[in-house]
């Protein structure tokens, strides 16, 4: 080798050995795992099934149907969710195929699935028992009168209730109760409205509650019922009539009724109070569905199961009293690529918002511009496909460390991608100013009739002070994102913000549709406050309602005024 080849050979060498050194400083890469950050869907999806909680922790699906809205499929399938490990297995299908049946769980540990309708139509009285330890199913008596779309609750007395329904000879408001021990029935005091489509569940004081319902025309009719006493009583009906809603009881001793339909599928979830007798509206999940399940799991969430929209639906939603939110499962611990170091005959040296510098041979400078606001964080980013109608998340609770979380839901599923980045790129108009993290988000597009959904939850140590979820904005691509004005569920305009909410910890939640993904922004106003009330006297008199939905009564008005501004609105 002659001396120039040399020298030229140590020149490469020397490169090589100095390129990890003028790259970025890189504390490991995260390798993104499929349907991280959601519930893992049903393996069938159906409607009109049966969901019930077992002692043993999981949550079984029986039966329902494949076909159209009420379906000529009927099924004999069991799936087993296992809410700790976000899992489902399929269990011995259920010896009669139905769909339209009830489903509730007896204090003996076993799982009753009672009448439904066959795959000719025809109305069921059968009933079947499940063994979840032995994975075995057993014939029971069946009922007197074959029904279809009938509730069935168990109570405190070890009993089970079979409350209205439909069969060939209409709608009924018939009460049958069965005995596990014994395998009889009994007929008990119809219910003062005969109903179907209805929910049906045990509270905490002893008593049985029907909810909802048709016959004919969707209801919004509750009724009590008291085993101990074979006696029914009105209680204050449900703020918006639902049929084929989902009806659980939670661990808070408070009742959850969720989607169903009217005129429309449903997305609202409502919670009911026994002991006050009065009726609160709660967060909406995000998919609209009726004849779905709906159960309480041990671990203190109420799970939304399947059902339709139109189309069978697979999707598991998740819904948490405690933090009245609907919630995504923790994002299991990332397995990264181990930090890379190198020394060379070059240093590298960087600073966010400053200038980094390398050295080599000769030093090469360059300057990152960001915007002063923007607040310094570690990333986070995941990736994954998903099924239609399908959810991938960053993680369920924001923190001070990790101070925005992101999900999307997908209508039509495929590869979706996330990515919170430390510091923002985007720029905002003039007059507003840049906080928390930016958010890159890849979907595949939709329509405005059927978009994607982004949920965004901020810490509310991020939130800038004064502020609040009716006053922080967000922007896609730098363009303020208004208020959804078209039909629920729609983009209109696109995109739009459907829902400002406060939720757990003070933390702020915003749901944004969209056809498209792209980078998200959130900012708040540099001008001065506008709209906004200066003395006691403007929130009297119902005038704290003209203040752009930023008070939610008259006190919460006062205060502001009283603190000069120093107690920001919370909201409606």
């Amino acid at each position: 080798m002659d001396r120039r080849s040399y020298q030229l050979l140590i020149v490469i060498l020397a490169l090589l050995l100095a390129l990890p050194a003028l790259m970025p400083a890189w504390s490991g890469v995260v390798q993104a795992q499929a349907g991280v950050g959601a519930w893992a869907p049903m393996p069938t999806a159906r409607h009109h099934i049966g969901l019930a909680a077992a002692s043993n922790g999981k949550l079984y699906a029986v039966g329902g149907s494949t076909s159209g809205n009420s379906g000529v499929t009927a099924l004999r399938t069991v799936e087993e969710y296992n809410p700790a490990t976000n899992t489902w297995a399929t269990r011995a299908p259920m010896p009669t195929g139905r769909y339209g049946l009830a489903l509730a769980a007896a204090s003996n540990g076993k799982l009753y699935a009672v009448g439904g309708r066959n795959s000719v139509n025809s109305y069921l009285s059968t009933v079947e028992e499940y063994d979840p330890a032995s994975d075995s199913w057993a014939s029971r008596a069946s009922m007197s009168t074959a029904l279809t779309s009938l509730g069935l609750a168990g109570a405190s007395n070890g009993k089970l209730y079979a409350v209205g329904g439909i069969n060939s000879s209409g709608t009924v408001a018939t009460v049958a109760e069965y005995d596990p021990a014994a395998n009889t029935w009994v007929t008990r005091l119809s219910m003062p409205t005969a109903r179907f489509g209805l929910g049906l569940t045990g509270a905490s004081n002893g008593k049985l509650y029907a909810v909802g319902g048709s016959n004919g025309t969707p209801l919004a009719t509750v009724e009590e019922y008291n085993p101990a006493t074979n006696t029914w009583a009105a209680r204050a009906p449900m703020p918006s009539a639902h049929y084929y809603p989902g009806l659980t009881a939670a661990s808070n001793g408070k009742l959850y009724a969720v989607g169903g339909y009217n005129g429309g599928y449903l997305a609202t979830l409502e919670e009911y109070d026994p002991a006050a007798n009065s009726w609160v509206t709660r967060p909406s999940m995000t998919t609209a569905r009726w004849a779905l399940g709906f159960a309480a799991a041990s671990n203190g969430k109420l799970y939304a199961i399947g059902g339709s929209n139109g189309a069978n639906i697979s999707a598991v939603e998740a819904y948490d009293p405690a933090a009245n939110a609907w919630v995504f499962p923790p994002t299991p611990t990332p397995t990264s690529i181990p930090t890379a170091t190198s020394t060379a005959a070059a240093t590298a040296t960087s600073t966010v918002a400053a200038t980094a510098t390398s050295t080599a041979a000769a030093t090469a400078t360059s300057t990152a511009t960001v915007i002063p606001t923007a607040t310094a964080t570690p990333s986070d980013s995941v990736s994954g496909m998903v099924i239609p109608g399908g959810t991938t998340s960053t993680g369920s609770t924001a923190s001070p460390s990790d101070p925005i979380e992101s999900s999307v839901t997908s209508p039509q599923g495929g590869a979706i991608s996330i990515t919170e980045m430390s510091v923002a790129t985007q720029s905002l108009p003039s007059g507003f100013q840049v906080f928390g993290q930016q958010v890159n988000i890849t979907a595949p597009t939709a329509t405005t009739a059927n978009p994607l959904v982004m949920v965004f939850r901020l810490d509310s140590s991020i939130v800038p002070s004064g502020q609040n979820a009716q006053t922080i904005e967000i922007f896609r691509n730098g363009v303020l994102v208004p208020a959804c004005t078209g039909s629920v569920g729609v983009a209109s305009p696109d995109p739009c913000v459907s829902q400002r909410s406060k939720i757990a910890g003070n933390d702020l939640q915003i749901t944004v549709l969209t056809s498209a993904a792209s980078a998200w922004n959130f900012g708040v106003s540099t001008g001065s406050p506008q709209n906004l009330p200066t003395s006691t006297d403007e929130c009297k008199k119902g005038g704290w309602q003209n203040f752009g939905g930023l008070f939610k009564n008259q006190g919460d008005c006062v205060s502001y005024v009283a603190t000069g501004g120093k107690n920001p609105p919370s909201g409606p």
